[in-house]
């Protein structure tokens, strides 16, 4: 008979609880993202007036970058705001 070593077994586990680590870092990255997004659907809207709409570029070597610069402002309870934020999420 062949004795066999624990060592295999305890690689594997460790390699299974490495896994098992970083699917829960994901769940819970993913679960806070939906938490946070499903909020904002309960915030209240308000009408905002653009004031600066811009487009910009600028060729570096062969790549072309774009740029924007948008300002904005906003009344909420008789108080006036202005913004300059504009992000993709």
């Amino acid at each position: 008979m062949k004795k066999e070593g624990i060592g295999g077994y305890l690689y594997l586990a460790c390699i299974g609880l490495a896994l098992a680590v970083m699917g829960g870092f994901f769940v819970f990255v993913l679960g806070r993202g939906y938490i946070r997004a499903k909020e904002t659907q309960e915030w209240p809207s308000y009408s905002a007036v653009v004031i600066v709409s811009e487009v910009g570029d600028r060729q570096i070597g062969k790549a072309k970058e774009y740029r924007h610069k948008l300002v904005y402002e906003y009344r909420v309870d008789d108080k006036f705001y202005r913004g300059e934020r504009l992000k993709r999420r």
